[in-house]
């Protein structure tokens, strides 16, 4: 979290949606807290912290994160320690991240994703670049056997006052401001992208950081007291929030269909879905394997309890076996569908066969479409790439989706090179792109 600089206005209009990248989320995230060091509380802060973290769990503020397949339990709190190692006075990234091992030992830990360690410094033992450059930032372990155990740096906050006191209250009552808001925005960070590597925008910024000191802001009244928060960014509403409401239920599942648009790797997946009447946002993950790899989407979603949603998924190599499934996500929650695979082929095998040595050919075309469903395949052919000749039939696919156009061509020359294109047009329009053949 970086510091404050003046007044800030809303989130600029047509902000970039988060992305889940390789999708890692804390499901069921926990917190422990690593006083490190400290023989002063000057302000408060450690009661204050204490109580934000008990009780902000499980509250609308908090929910936002149920979008992006992440949990938000009301018990995050898990236990506190005051460490007596000797601290440096400007503590390196190292040291505070060999703390956050120590104190993952210390309580007992396993390398557990969904763990957060905070270790909080001190009055006067901030890191370099503390009210500089930052007010607080999480990371990684990365150590020993806690590689996936997340922390953060939360220096004290009142020793900065541009790291948010006084932003949301005035006065006295709003001393500590900072330490919920920068506390709390580097929890919800760590629960939606534990490993750097999950929910951020094509700007590299997370949920928090994109809504960062920009209104709303606010205050959340929690079973232990009033905490001021900064706003949270919603995929669902496209916005930065401060609370969520959910619907009654979670989106129902998506369906997905097939559909090939072109020979050229291009496919489309597209399908129906419910989000229960509240609006939303949906993508398609796809790769060669299901570890899947790549995504491409992210789209709002209207709130129609069954809309229509449409990927297009590019670059593909034709012939090649993907998985694929769909997500759906609203403020009630995140779902995906189950695989499934696909292989890309565009118009599918375009063939010419001859039947004779007296330029009488076949050309033959496999056509993938729904099942069931009909359109009209068009055959170009020519001795250059410019045609000029044409035929067309029409084909119904079968219960797998595929049809065969067939096309007779008495007359042509022998010994000939011929280019052709078959292009089928009805409720889906796709080409083979320019073929040749060469006459007996």
């Amino acid at each position: 979290m970086a510091p404050r600089s003046g007044a800030q206005a809303k989130v600029a209009a047509g902000e970039p949606q988060l992305q889940a990248f390789k999708g890692v989320v804390q499901t069921a995230p926990v917190v422990y807290i690593d006083y490190w060091g400290w023989t002063s509380d000057p302000s408060g802060e450690k009661p204050y912290l204490e109580n934000f973290l008990s009780s902000i769990g499980g509250t609308p503020w908090v929910k936002s994160v149920l979008q992006y397949g992440a949990g938000a339990p009301a018990d995050l709190l898990k236990g506190t320690w005051s460490s007596t190692t000797a601290i440096p006075a400007t503590p390196t990234y190292d040291d505070i991240r060999a703390e956050a091992d120590r104190a993952a030992q210390h309580f007992g830990v396993a390398d557990d994703l969904n763990v957060q360690i905070i270790v909080a410094t001190p009055t006067g033992h901030s890191s370099g670049g503390f009210g500089i450059s930052y007010c607080g930032y999480h990371g990684t372990i990365g150590l020993g056997a806690m590689p996936q155990v997340t922390y953060t740096n939360l220096p004290y906050n009142t020793d900065k006052s541009n790291c948010g006191t006084n932003v949301v209250n005035p006065g006295a009552s709003g001393l500590l401001d900072g330490v919920s808001m920068v506390a709390g925005h580097e929890l919800v960070e760590s629960i939606t992208d534990p490993l750097l590597n999950s929910w951020s925008d094509s700007n590299s910024q997370e949920n928090a950081d994109k809504c960062s000191w920009k209104n709303p802001q606010g205050n959340v009244t929690t079973s232990a007291g009033t905490f001021a928060v900064q706003s949270l960014w919603s995929n669902t509403t496209a916005s930065c929030v401060l609370s969520t409401v959910p619907p009654s239920s979670p989106p129902a599942s998506p369906t997905k269909n097939i559909r090939n648009d072109d020979g050229n790797g291009n496919e489309t997946v597209y399908g129906t879905v419910d989000l229960g009447g509240s609006p939303g946002f949906g993508w398609i993950e796809y790769g060669t394997t299901t570890a899947y790899g790549s995504t491409v989407g992210f789209d709002p979603i209207a709130s129609a309890n069954t809309t229509p949603y449409q990927y297009q998924a590019t670059g593909l190599t034709p012939g090649t076996t993907y998985h694929f499934r769909v997500h759906l996500a609203n403020e009630a929650g995140l779902i995906a569908s189950s695989d499934a695979t696909f292989v890309p082929t565009g118009f599918g095998s375009a063939n010419a066969i001859a039947l004779s040595g007296t330029g009488n050919e076949s050309v033959i075309g496999t056509v993938h479409l729904e099942p069931g469903t009909s359109a009209t395949a068009t055959l170009s052919y020519g001795t250059s790439a410019s045609y000029g000749s044409t035929a067309t039939v029409n084909v119904t696919a079968n219960a797998s989706g595929v049809a065969y156009a067939s096309f007779y061509r008495p007359g042509l020359n022998a010994a000939t090179t011929y280019h052709y294109k078959i292009d089928v047009s009805g409720s889906v329009h796709f080409g083979s792109g320019d073929l040749t053949f060469t006459t007996s």
